[in-house]
């Protein structure tokens, strides 16, 4: 793209020379030659204070929203952060493949890797990286797309209204999921219907022959098709009827599947654990059917698919116990999802439990209904560490411990295993429960 096409793009003012862009960066420390450089600006940084320094590091231009005193030819707009996203939205034009988007309360980026694991079998895929699906993370993916892009699978994220149809107006899927809808991000939205309509925006951006990916099995499901508008509708479910279905048995270390789509059937083994990954696996089945998988290479993907990183994670414990890191974040449901999962594993199970965090008003019972759901279940014992958390071990009654200090915690919960054991860690971000997984596990992450 060239400098001036860019700026148009970004509805931007440029009347210099014109020259090639290869590339959009928004970060000093990552700038190569030839790119573009786009100054953010958020609540505790200011890209506009860089620029010199993406200029030393080969930066072609910057994006800016003032005038800044450096030899660097300068595209000046309104806000550089809806620059930066027109600029993807137009970008994203080239991909003449399907572009799937995917977004819900839990299993989004589950069931990306697993929708990537398909149709990365035989071409080459645009895929978020990590969990980079907000108003910043979904234009640096998309600005990443390349002409040898057969494909593109872009990860949606949201804590408020309208951030999903932002995001999907830019990203314009052609095939759109959605996993769920659960309680979080209730402090932001305040109810779970109005979480389960925000996350239906992102049918908005899908054309007039584009496919909505529907969770038949969650309540708003007639919800999501009234906002699908007329749309093609393919349901994924296990409990009701739906287009891609399956029957599972559900073992210690791993889960079998015997698959019914309209396409016909087929047997897999799922080696990342619970049934809420068999529904997952379902979502990504009916998405990547829809964008021109076989059978044989949903089998193939999902089979090869290994768990993501602090995402019900088997680790190998001190003492022979057996550690499933789920880390990477935390809301109710999927609390829940792991408890469903240490109860089938067998043997003495612990639960370490650290604050959920985005609950609003609603985060003392909440937590207070988890710990009475692991007594329900039988878990054998519970660990909470965090001031909501507590909340849990007050639910979960005799037999629980809570812990204002992880290192006490990790040092007791040491004391406690064996091979017999079974440790289930999860909490929000903020939480860094990984340090406990660190603690009681004998392989370290990095």
């Amino acid at each position: 793209m060239s400098l001036t096409a860019a700026a148009k793009a970004m509805r931007g003012k440029y009347d210099g020379k014109d020259m090639g862009v290869f590339g959009v960066t928004t970060d000093t420390r990552s700038v190569k030659a030839g790119e573009l450089f786009v100054a953010l600006k958020g609540p505790n940084f200011d890209g506009h204070n860089f620029v010199s320094e993406a200029a030393n590091a080969g930066a072609v231009a910057a994006v800016v929203s003032r005038s800044i005193n450096i030899d660097l030819p300068m595209v000046e707009v309104e806000d550089t952060r809806i620059a930066l996203g027109d600029l993807a939205a137009t970008w994203r034009r080239q991909l003449k493949g399907p572009l799937i988007g995917v977004t819900g309360s839990n299993g989004k980026t589950t069931v990306k890797e697993m929708i990537a694991s398909i149709m990365g079998l035989h071409q080459q895929g645009l895929v978020t990286q990590g969990n980079l699906n907000n108003d910043i993370g979904v234009p640096q993916t998309l600005l990443r797309m390349s002409k040898d892009d057969k494909f593109a699978i872009i990860e949606m994220g949201m804590n408020h209204t309208g951030e999903i149809y932002y995001l999907t107006s830019m990203a314009k899927p052609t095939i759109a999921v959605i996993t769920n809808a659960s309680e979080a991000h209730l402090e932001g939205l305040g109810s779970i219907e109005a979480v389960a309509r925000a996350k239906g925006e992102i049918f908005a951006g899908l054309p007039s022959d584009g496919i909505a990916i529907i969770n038949a099995d969650d309540e708003f499901a007639p919800l999501w098709k009234e906002m699908a508008e007329g749309r093609q509708v393919i349901t994924f479910g296990i409990e009701q009827s739906a287009d891609v279905s399956c029957d599972y048995e559900l073992r210690p270390d791993c889960s079998l599947i015997h698959l019914t789509t309209k396409q016909g059937e087929v047997d897999m083994r799922l080696s990342i654990l619970g049934k809420h990954n068999v529904l997952n696996a379902m979502a990504a089945s009916a998405a990547s059917i829809a964008a021109g998988a076989t059978l044989n290479d949903v089998k193939a993907g999902l089979e090869k698919l290994r768990a993501v990183s602090g995402r019900l994670e088997t680790l190998d414990g001190i003492n022979g116990a057996t550690i499933i890191d789920d880390t990477y974040n935390a809301n109710p449901a999927s609390v829940a999802a792991g408890i469903e999962v240490l109860r089938n594993s067998g043997g003495e199970t612990i639960l370490v439990l650290g604050d959920m965090a985005e609950l609003g008003d609603a985060a003392t019972m909440i937590h207070q209904r988890v710990g009475e759901l692991a007594k329900r279940y039988e878990i054998t014992r519970l660990f909470t560490l965090g001031k909501l958390a507590e909340n849990a071990s007050n639910g979960y009654g005799k037999g629980a411990r809570h812990y204002k200090d992880a290192q006490l915690l990790i040092e007791d919960l040491i004391d406690c295993l064996n091979s017999d054991v079974t440790v289930l860690v999860k909490g929000s971000r903020l939480m860094k429960m990984e340090t406990v997984v660190e603690g009681i596990s004998q392989r370290k992450r990095s």
